[in-house]
């Protein structure tokens, strides 16, 4: 019987499972994933299960991130749900141009996440103008995916010139810790 390409992957995450559950009442208490699980997730290569091959990811099969994950969720949900919001980012990946895809993913600890738009978001020349406020899911470093959507034209990302202001962080589910990030004539 033939195996799917990653299905490494789903042992790795059955492997970690143990870990993730003795931490599950640490991220439940922080609203954040702990320390050892998300160098776990980042050293067993989960975080880079959707990632393109080119860009130096696994690109699975869906079905097998589908069981990865499922994996993943049987020890602590929370963890699983960030790991998916991260794995479907990096998707974006296949879409940008190679110098922006190493400068977003180019070290096996780069991760990315975001939330939805409330505001706008203008083309203006050499780039984007963005106002409004984001609800972005705090990354596992807690730090936040703050830029906007890449130039179309040379696919590179706007350097911030106006304000970024990260507000107190929040939660809507147990270990989804979320931020909201406000913009003005960024």
């Amino acid at each position: 019987m033939n195996k799917f390409p990653g299905v490494d992957l789903i042992e790795r995450a059955r492997a970690l499972a143990p870990m993730i559950a003795r931490e599950a009442d640490e991220i439940e208490r922080t609203r954040r994933l702990t320390p050892p699980v998300v160098s776990g997730l980042i050293e067993n290569g989960l975080y880079r299960a959707l990632l393109p091959k080119s860009a130096g990811g696994a690109e699975v099969p869906l079905e097998v991130f589908m069981q990865m994950l499922e994996e993943v969720a049987k020890a602590d949900a929370s963890t699983a749900w960030c790991l998916g919001q991260c794995s479907v980012c990096a998707m974006t990946a296949a879409y940008l141009d190679p110098d922006t895809t190493r400068e977003i993913f180019g070290a096996p600890t780069d991760i990315l996440a975001w939330g939805a738009i409330a505001g706008e978001v203008q083309v203006v020349p050499g780039g984007y103008r963005a106002d409004g406020r984001w609800t972005s899911p705090a990354l596992p470093s807690g730090e936040l995916a703050r830029r906007p959507c890449p130039n179309r034209r040379s696919g590179r990302y706007p350097t911030p010139q106006g304000r970024w202001h990260a507000g107190d962080p929040h939660h809507s589910v147990s270990g989804r810790k979320r931020h909201d990030v406000t913009t003005s004539g960024t």
